[in-house]
């Protein structure tokens, strides 16, 4: 059977999110639409890589990366690892499902192919779903319900990330506009207000501008964003460091918190016991404080204690977080308490970062305030004492 046989005739559920996805243009999206084509078809029964060809992918061939398409699979897998997404004028997408498409059809299992093509999409729980589903061969059962899993945002952590930007953005254009003033503006009052002063002291409020006390501070913040930035990719020695910084710590633990969240919801809502859905959940955790827990709690629950208390002493969330597990357990409903922890967790993070937003905006117009009140005042306290020595 053809891919246009597939699309036209066989494709009909698939193809509405694919092409709401496709108009929202983000790496959820995609993930969520890629997740969807193979649940659809390894439940019909239908060959992956021909699937995969319904997968709708932007037109055009404009920019770098549409070189890739006519590059050697080595030399384009090689690229597809450096070159961020979107990049160049032109997303990955189309390359790194012809990649996708070339493994499978080389004989690479789904779990090896989705982890060299499409890993930068996809959450580590997933994969490790699908690897353990691929072992006990029951792929058509479980890949379903990952997929269901996709449909609520994945991308929180690009969303902090972005967060973290805009600070790094508006710090680096602060320390623009002091640079300027204090390089350009500053010393030309300066000049100015020493021949009318003729040997008097200055004011103090010209003191602050020359002394770059402003500077100093964003130049100091600057630096501290680069350093937390470069130790969130040093893995367990960085966030050894993290998790001691009041503020971040707290942060960092509830991104993995999340994370954890929607990996237990997907393990355990395909029938596994909570001890299993644990260990693969600490497979599939970048965090090594959040694994030595879990592994943990594994050996408890192993040992007999009730695995509602086991997950009370782990202390990775707030109280009301342990409650909606110790609820969803009593209703025997964990896959959905589970759910509802990542959906709370989701919207706790929102909020921190709509938080930082509208802080920055009031802080930096403070500072720019600070600046240019300093040169008035310094203006006027130089007229005023002109005025005293003319009476």
């Amino acid at each position: 059977m053809t891919g246009e046989e597939i699309e036209l005739d066989l494709m009909p559920e698939a193809a509405p999110r694919g092409a709401g996805a496709l108009a929202a243009d983000t790496r959820d999206a995609r993930a969520a639409m890629l997740a969807d084509t193979l649940a659809w078809a390894v439940s019909h029964g239908i060959p992956l890589s021909e699937a995969l060809r319904t997968v709708p992918v932007p037109e055009g061939r404009c920019g770098v990366m549409g070189l890739l398409a006519f590059c050697p699979s080595p030399v384009r897998r090689a690229l597809l690892r450096v070159i961020p997404d979107g990049a160049f004028w032109r997303s990955q997408w189309p390359a790194r499902l012809a990649d996708l498409r070339l493994r499978l059809e080389a004989g690479a299992t789904l779990s090896q192919a989705l982890r060299g093509a499409a890993r930068r999409y996809l959450p580590a729980y997933f994969l490790t779903g699908v690897d353990e589903a691929e072992r006990q061969g029951r792929l058509p059962v479980a890949l379903p319900v990952l997929a269901g899993r996709l449909r609520m945002p994945i991308g929180i952590a690009r969303r902090q990330r972005a967060v973290w930007t805009f600070v790094f953005a508006r710090l680096l254009a602060g320390l623009g506009v002091l640079n300027f003033v204090c390089v350009m503006i500053a010393p030309k009052f300066e000049e100015i207000f020493a021949d009318l002063l003729e040997g008097r002291p200055m004011p103090a409020a010209m003191r602050l501008v020359q002394g770059g006390l402003l500077q100093a501070a964003l130049l100091t913040a600057l630096a501290a964003l680069l350093i937390v930035r470069a130790l969130g990719r040093m893995g367990r020695l960085g966030e050894l460091v993290l998790l001691r910084i009041p503020g971040i710590a707290g942060e960092r633990r509830r991104l993995c918190f999340y994370e954890l969240a929607r990996g237990m919801a997907a393990f355990t809502a395909q029938g596994e016991d909570i001890v299993a859905a644990a260990e693969w959940s600490a497979r599939s955790t970048r965090s090594a404080w959040l694994r030595r827990r879990l592994r943990r709690f594994a050996a408890a629950v192993r040992g007999g204690a009730h695995w509602t208390e086991a997950w009370d002493r782990l202390y990775v969330g707030r109280p009301v977080e342990r409650w909606i597990i110790r609820n969803a357990a009593a209703r025997e409903e964990v896959a959905a308490g589970f759910d509802l922890l990542a959906e709370w967790l989701a919207e706790e993070m929102r909020r921190t970062g709509r938080l930082v937003r509208m802080c920055l905006e009031p802080v930096f117009t403070v500072l720019m305030g600070l600046v240019v009140g300093a040169l008035a005042y310094a203006l006027f306290a130089v007229i005023i004492e002109v005025s005293r020595g003319l009476v």
